[in-house]
């Protein structure tokens, strides 16, 4: 019977450290297991883990990764899914339309979060509780320029700066929702420098990226408070960047040349800002 007492007490001191962290994974659960009880993991799982599992008190979200469950109340039961991007790998940072989320400029709601890694770092889609969590492999190795930490969900997670934000939601529109979505979000975006700006695009290196960037940037500033203290010189920083060659935002049949950022735009493409000027 001591034995069955024992048990049972830890797997209750499992189970409240799952409530406290609400997304455990197996180094959280393997440097319990060495801390705690002076065991390897293996034997924690098959003698605790898998009955929490059973018992509906941890629920898996993908290999090496449980959530926990208050099952006193599970009409509330909801993982945060910032929090659970976060958790994914070390080596990360959550961006791109999620960013635009947290930083509350978002124009529509996204059910799925992309984390950037590196190559190395890279995991399988999942999904967990209808929302999709993507790696978008970073071939730039630098995943600490322009990153921010945040405090959320009584942790602490690492997200684009606004400055990174900007660039990688024109970098990769494509998974932002469009070029519609990405102009509608960024009009609301705060906390845009020109230093960060740069900084980044000099990470990446891609002329058309400079391009793209200053004549969005261009754009925003004309329409849109937030770009204030963006200036004229700030301009032409950028502008010292590029190349001679004309390069196309989108490759279309009918385009419009702008002739500042050498740079061949989709005719009314200033038009996706209209409803919200």
């Amino acid at each position: 019977m001591m034995g069955d007492r024992l048990t049972m007490t830890i797997m209750d001191n499992i189970y409240k450290y799952g409530l406290e962290k609400k997304v455990i994974t197996v180094e959280d659960l393997k440097q319990f297991a060495y801390n705690e009880l002076n065991v390897e993991y293996k034997y924690l799982y098959k003698k605790f883990i898998a009955r929490l599992l059973f018992e509906g008190k941890f629920k898996r979200i993908t290999r090496g990764m449980y959530a926990a469950v208050n099952v006193y109340n599970t009409e509330q039961f909801e993982i945060d899914r910032y929090l659970l991007a976060s958790k994914i790998r070390s080596r990360y940072y959550i961006g791109y339309h999620a960013a635009l989320e947290l930083y509350g400029c978002a124009y529509s709601e996204f059910n799925t979060v992309h984390v950037a890694v590196t190559r190395n770092s890279s995991f399988q889609p999942f999904v967990f509780e209808n929302i999709e969590y993507k790696p978008v492999v970073r071939t730039v190795e630098d995943i600490t320029t322009e990153i921010q930490k945040l405090k959320h969900a009584g942790n602490t997670i690492k997200i684009s700066s606004p400055s990174r934000t900007f660039v990688d939601c024109i970098d990769h529109q494509d998974i932002c929702g469009g070029y519609e979505e990405v102009l509608k979000s960024l009009q609301s975006l705060g906390n845009v420098t020109i230093e960060g700006i740069l900084q980044t695009l000099d990470l990446y290196d891609k002329d058309v990226l400079y391009r793209s960037t200053g004549f969005i940037l261009q754009l925003m500033q004309n329409t849109s408070a937030y770009y204030g203290d963006i200036t004229d010189d700030d301009f032409e920083r950028i502008r010292n960047k590029i190349g001679s060659n004309p390069r196309y935002l989108i490759k279309t049949t009918s385009s419009n040349y702008k002739r500042e950022w050498n740079l061949y735009v989709p005719r009314k493409f200033e038009t996706l800002l209209e409803g919200l000027r």
